[in-house]
């Protein structure tokens, strides 16, 4: 399984080679670092997708579970929070937040 995951990040990594501004592609890399335990990794490429596309809530949600992977508890709530901010109604945010943020 991990080798598909290395596979895929090398497919989103050539994506964008032909489009350095292809948000989706940095966020899928950061979704394949997670299931890797590359959390540091993720974060950056979540980083990247923000800057490319602010308004994206699955990077905010998704580099909050990074982070608290990485017992970066306080910031990743801030995540949580940004992304149910930016989609109302995000459960999988919602829950995080319900269950790990006081």
């Amino acid at each position: 399984m991990d080798k598909d995951f290395v596979n895929a990040k090398l497919a989103f990594k050539e994506v964008i080679k032909l489009d350095p501004k292809n948000h989706e592609s940095y966020y899928y890399i950061g979704v394949c670092n997670i299931k890797l335990n590359f959390y540091k990794e993720s974060i950056a490429d979540f980083d990247k997708t923000i800057e490319l596309n602010p308004k994206y809530a699955k990077a905010y949600y998704n580099r909050g579970v990074a982070k608290f992977h990485l017992s970066e508890n306080e910031s990743g709530c801030l995540d949580f929070r940004k992304a149910v901010e930016l989609q109302p109604g995000y459960d999988e945010a919602i829950k995080s937040i319900m269950r790990f943020c006081k």
